[in-house]
Order: C-alpha cells, then sequence, then structure tokens
C-alpha cells in the first residue's frame, strides 16, 4: 500500500503500509472537521467529539481526540481511494489518495546467488518501508554435488535359479542409494562413512524393470535393469 498526501496549508506527506496493517492520515481535526472518501461522509467532528457516519468503518476507524488524527486499521483492498481529512475550525484540508494491496498478489521476487561449499553464511534480506525479513543460508545446507550414475553389476545366485544384482555408486553428502520397480520402493541404503555406496537385490526371472537410483537433495541419476533383456540363461544372468 502507498499512500499519497497533498495537504492545503501543510506539508505533503507520503505514507506506506500494507494490508492487515494500520495507517494514521497526515492530518489532524482538532475541534470540528470531517472526513470523507471520495466525496461521501465517513466520520465528523463536532465540539471536541467524533461520530462515524460510514457503518462499514466503524470497528476499523479511530480518532485520537489528543492528536486529532484519524487511524484506520485492519486495512483490506477494497479501502483504496480519494480521502479528505477538512479541519473546519482551521480552514485546513488534506486529499489523501490510498493505494492498497495484498502481497499475495505480487509476483514473487527471486535473486540468484552462486557461492561455493566452505564458504560463510549468507542473509537474504527482504525489506519494505514497513518491515524486514532475513532468512540465513548455510552453504552446507544447500550445496550438494551431482550425483554419479549408479552401475548395475550382475551375477549367477546360488543355485542358478534367481539373479543377483550387485548395484553402487561414489558415496556423497545426504546420498540414498535404493532399488524400485514402477510401483514401489524395494529396499534403499544410506552410510556418510563409506566411500562407496552398494546394495544388492535378488530377483528371479520377470517382466517388471528394476531401477537403481542414487539422490541426493539436488538431484537424481537411475541404471535400468530387465530381465527378460538377458539373453542367456538365468543361471549366467548378465547385462
Amino acid at each position: 500500500m502507498v499512500i499519497k498526501g497533498v495537504c492545503v496549508s501543510a506539508q505533503s506527506n507520503v505514507l506506506n503500509s500494507i494490508v492487515g496493517e494500520t495507517v494514521t492520515l497526515p492530518a489532524a481535526v482538532k475541534d470540528t472537521g470531517f472526513l470523507l472518501k471520495a466525496g461521501s461522509g465517513i466520520a465528523t467532528v463536532v465540539s471536541h467529539s467524533c461520530q462515524i457516519t460510514n457503518y462499514s468503518y466503524s470497528a476499523r476507524l479511530r480518532w485520537d481526540p489528543s492528536s486529532g488524527l484519524f487511524s484506520l486499521r485492519g486495512l483490506r483492498t477494497e479501502d483504496s481511494g480519494d480521502y479528505t481529512v477538512q479541519d473546519s475550525e482551521r480552514g485546513r484540508y488534506c486529499e489523501t489518495q490510498l493505494h492498497t494491496s495484498s502481497p499475495q498478489s505480487q509476483h514473487p521476487l527471486s535473486l540468484p546467488l552462486e557461492i561455493e561449499e566452505n564458504s560463510a553464511p549468507y542473509s537474504c534480506v527482504a525489506v519494505n518501508p514497513v518491515s524486514k525479513k532475513t532468512v540465513i543460508g548455510r552453504p552446507e545446507e544447500h550445496c550438494f554435488e551431482s550425483v554419479w550414475k549408479p552401475h548395475i553389476k550382475t551375477s549367477a545366485a546360488q543355485g542358478g535359479r534367481s539373479c543377483s544384482l550387485q548395484c553402487s555408486v561414489p558415496n556423497g553428502r545426504e546420498l540414498t542409494l535404493s532399488w524400485r520397480t514402477e510401483r514401489e520402493t524395494l529396499s534403499h541404503t544410506r552410510d556418510p562413512n563409506l566411500s562407496t555406496l552398494s546394495l544388492t537385490l535378488e530377483i528371479e526371472a520377470s517382466n517388471s524393470t528394476y531401477t537403481c537410483v542414487a539422490t541426493n537433495p539436488v538431484s537424481e541419476e537411475g541404471t535400468a535393469f530387465l530381465p527378460t533383456q538377458v539373453t542367456v540363461p538365468m543361471m549366467h544372468c548378465c547385462m
């Protein structure tokens, strides 16, 4: 919300606020005067007593008898418009153009930053005229290397009726290795103390595709194995 005011016999004012907050109009009525929106009365002050004449403002509009200022709280987008504060006793008025907007209706802002993994924390700061929000970014929480493509090694299991699939991949931070089919995850492993992650799967003759997948928070690589593509007997299981 941006409020621009032009006042007769007073300094021009610019006020800034957002939907849901409170704004105070920049001109005072000390004893007798009016508050209008687009020429229609909202409140009247007579003999140092205020009466709100527009019911839609009755719960949100306040007049401070000490300062003579009008404050509107719980700002809404429909509060946009032209407001006039008129001090009849002193022959002074202030016209204020009020624009309201909701932060949720605005397009999000983005600002990329390239950082190194072992560098110091960074702060992302969002500021407007009435508030400030800061988020601390720690490189160790966001910087990851892309995972390697897993390698599958096959061998015939004991008895020759099944095939043993051993999947391996160079290990990395927060890396998980898993065996999946189209419908479910069959098994998975994670161990930060190993230089290479390995995961073995025993299968029998099947039309299903088995995929070994390596993942971390920023990347994913997979290698698929389809038993029906093996042209030699299962007991010689190979790719």
